[in-house]
This record gives C-alpha cells, sequence and structure tokens, in this order.
C-alpha cells in the first residue's frame, strides 16, 4: 500500500448523497419501471434538457463555441457530436429539425475547408483528430471520407519531432487530452465504428504507435518502478485526462497491437497504479498527493473504474483484484460523487453516473444500475446547485454531457438491456 499517513478527505466538494440505502424504493428496476415509473422520468428529464440545449445553440449563438475553440472536450465539435449521436438514435423530434440538421452539414463544410483545424494537435478530444473523425460520422459522401481520412492519417507526422534525426524522440507528450494516447484512442474509434476488411487503419500503423508510446515510458524511466513513467509539465499524474489511467487503458484497448513484453510492462505499471489507491477507493490524483478529493473522471476513482475492469477482463487470472479495486471505486463515488462543482462529463455527476454504470455493464449487479441511474436523475436539475461552467453548453464540461448522459441511458432501458439499444459508454473515451 502507499503511504496514507497525514491523508486529508475534502467533504467540502460533494453533496451528500441524499438516496444512501434508499436506492431501491425509489428507482426499483429501471428496466421495468419504479416508483413513479422512472424511465419516463428520465425520457421527460432528457427531453427538457435537450431542448434547453437546442435553445442555447440556435437562439443564443454567442453561447455556442466559436472558431477559437473547435475541440471534442469543450468546443464545438463535442456540441456537433452530441446532436449526431442523438440523430443516429432514430430521435424523430431532431430529424425534422432543419437548423439542427444545416448545422450538421455546415460543420462537415467547415472541416473539409480547413477552417476548424489547427494542425497542432492529434487528439479525439482537444486536437484536429476530434473534428475529423466526428464530420467522418456525419457524411456519407465516400470523396468526402476518403479526404477526411487522410488528413487524419497525416496527423501521425505530428507524433515525431520535425527536424530531429531521431524520430523516437518527440515533444509530443503521451496522455489522452494533448498526447500519443489521443490519437491511438481515434485511430481505435474509427476502426471500430467502420469494422471493414482491410481496417481503414492498417495494423502497422497502430502497432508502431502503440511501440512508440510504451518505449516513450521505457525510455522516461529513470527510477525503476515503474517500467513505465510519463508525465505532464514534469508531473505525475495518475488520472484519466493528463495521466496513466488514460494512458494505460488505450494500451490494453490496443493489446492486440502490442508485443509480448510490452504487455507485461504494462501489467506491471497498471499494478504500480494500484498502489496509489486511496484507503476509501479513491485515486491520488498524482503521485505524492495527500488531498484525496477529486472524484472526477479526469482525476481519480471516476476515471480509474475504467482502467481496473479492462485489466480484469485482459489479465483474467488476476480479475479478482482488479475487480476489487474497481469496486472499491464504485464505493467513493456513489459516497462522494454527487458533485457540487458541475453536472459535467469531466468533473461532475453526469460522468461518475457512467462510470457506476460501467459497474452495472461488467457485473450485472443491479445495484449497480440503480445507483447509475439516481446519479442521472440527480442531472435533472442540471444549473440548479452548480457553478456556471467556463464552457455552459461544451460536451465535457457543460450541458451537453448531460444530454448526452440522459440520452444514452434511456436509450439503454427503454430496450430492457436486450441488445436492440446500444450499451452505454462514456463518450470519447470507452471504447468497446
Amino acid at each position: 500500500m502507499a503511504d496514507t499517513s497525514s491523508v486529508v478527505v475534502d467533504t467540502e466538494r460533494f453533496h451528500k448523497n441524499p438516496f444512501l440505502d434508499k436506492e431501491i424504493s425509489l428507482i426499483g428496476d429501471p428496466f421495468v419501471g419504479g416508483p413513479s415509473s422512472f424511465l419516463e422520468r428520465l425520457k421527460q428529464g432528457s427531453t427538457l434538457l435537450l431542448e434547453t440545449l437546442t435553445r442555447n445553440v440556435l437562439e443564443e449563438n454567442n453561447r455556442m463555441p466559436g472558431d477559437d475553440d473547435y475541440s471534442v472536450y469543450t468546443g464545438k465539435s463535442g456540441v456537433i457530436l452530441t446532436y449526431h449521436w442523438i440523430l443516429s438514435q432514430n430521435n424523430q423530434e431532431l430529424l425534422i429539425n432543419p437548423s439542427i440538421k444545416k448545422m450538421l452539414e455546415d460543420f462537415v463544410k467547415e472541416v473539409m475547408s480547413g477552417h476548424l483545424l489547427r494542425k497542432k494537435r492529434i487528439t479525439f478530444l482537444c486536437g484536429d483528430a476530434g473534428p475529423l473523425i466526428v464530420a467522418y460520422l456525419i457524411t456519407n459522401d465516400s470523396n468526402q471520407r476518403t479526404e477526411l481520412l487522410g488528413r487524419l492519417l497525416q496527423l501521425q507526422d505530428l507524433v515525431y519531432a520535425k527536424g530531429s534525426s531521431n524520430r523516437d524522440r518527440t515533444p509530443i507528450p503521451n496522455e489522452l487530452l494533448y498526447g500519443r494516447a489521443g490519437y491511438l484512442y481515434s485511430l481505435l474509434f474509427l476502426n471500430q465504428q467502420f469494422p471493414q476488411d482491410p481496417p481503414l487503419i492498417p495494423y502497422a500503423l497502430l502497432s508502431n504507435l502503440v511501440s512508440i508510446i510504451i518505449e516513450d515510458g521505457l525510455r522516461n524511466n529513470q527510477r525503476g518502478n515503474p517500467p513505465l513513467h510519463y508525465e505532464w509539465h514534469d508531473k505525475t499524474y495518475l488520472g484519466a485526462a493528463h495521466g496513466y489511467v488514460g494512458i494505460l487503458y488505450v494500451l490494453l484497448k490496443a493489446r492486440a497491437y502490442m508485443k509480448e513484453e510490452h504487455v507485461r510492462h504494462v501489467k506491471e505499471t497498471l499494478d504500480w497504479v494500484m498502489f496509489h489507491q486511496f484507503p476509501s477507493g479513491n485515486l491520488r490524483s498524482s503521485v505524492g498527493s495527500k488531498e484525496d478529493k477529486l472524484i472526477h473522471w479526469c482525476h481519480g476513482a471516476a476515471g480509474a473504474i475504467f482502467l481496473f475492469l479492462e485489466a480484469s477482463k485482459v489479465f483474467e487470472a488476476e480479475k479478482e483484484r482488479y475487480l476489487s479495486c474497481t469496486l472499491a471505486c464504485g464505493g467513493v463515488i456513489w459516497t462522494r460523487g454527487i458533485l457540487k462543482r458541475s453536472y459535467s462529463l469531466c468533473h461532475g455527476t453526469a460522468g461518475n453516473a457512467y462510470s457506476l454504470m460501467a459497474l452495472y455493464k461488467h457485473t450485472r449487479d443491479l445495484i449497480w444500475l440503480q445507483r447509475s441511474c439516481l446519479f442521472s436523475q440527480w442531472c435533472f436539475s442540471w444549473g440548479n446547485s452548480t457553478r456556471q461552467p467556463d464552457r455552459p453548453i461544451s460536451l465535457f464540461e457543460g450541458l451537453a454531457g448531460s444530454v448526452y448522459m440522459l440520452h444514452d441511458f434511456h436509450n439503454f432501458l427503454l430496450h430492457n438491456g436486450d441488445g436492440s439499444g446500444s450499451t452505454p459508454k462514456f463518450p470519447s473515451f470507452e471504447l468497446d
């Protein structure tokens, strides 16, 4: 265990969970409808928030992220992705809204013109890969898709240092938001969305990128433990956004492209990450931190759940050990995860709802489904009990994230989890 002396638990960042020990009476079985029909309430809540989002986008254009922020994370691409996903779920109300449809068509034109691209960042969440792939999802034009794919593949040149004779050395970090793991996620996501033979993204490219991420981690290691060492701005972060959780999760999802020794390095590094779990079940935000306070996707247990769950599938011989860590994460999210900061995906209750849903999908224990649904219900009152986010309608920090989550959950429950509806997935992060 890591040193837990002088650990400070911050009790000011979360609301006291009003649902503790009451979830069964409040929800019942969400698949069949509990008291006051939770499914109906979920439909009403998701519809109302979608109307609010659409009103802000169409009537208050000054609040729509502009050309200065094209990202999936906080910008225009994330809002567009939200609408595209809901349209793909056969939401007839949106399909007959010509303004929304035109907005998506115009977005593809903007990306094709190069207007939204910066040619400096490579990732899905905060770089050019995001708008390129969102446009690829929207358009059905084969010529446009060919050009978009070509531009996406050109981004691999930015992985390497310009003007350097040693192509292994690069100023690009390895983390998810701005680094190589974020580019790797983009390529894996596209192959999963459009499975074909041969794949859109060739094996050699994915294998090479995986090797670069791992070899850079080995090269950065100065102390021997863990085998792979990654930093962001000279700090050793552990969470999903800038740290080990995000990097290792994407690497495990790319294990088919890994050498055997690389799998071993990833596992040893993963075990080292587990060492930094607080007694509460939360994960330190960075190495050496004594503050048990961030129950977020970006930093803390809410992101770590996805890594530990994936580890329990990949390393089956030790699945109980990884699942134990996952359940501890779920416990602290349930008790301390209704956050005062926001309802958002990145550092709010909507993201934490997805983490609890991930536990349900893996364990099929109804208690985690009920808990995730109760967190989603909290988001019905979006904007009433948290501070105004900096990007109020964005996917990861604003309203679009809650809208996405509520529609995702409703679609799943509507089909009783029978496979005819999509399985909820944390958008722009969780892979099959």
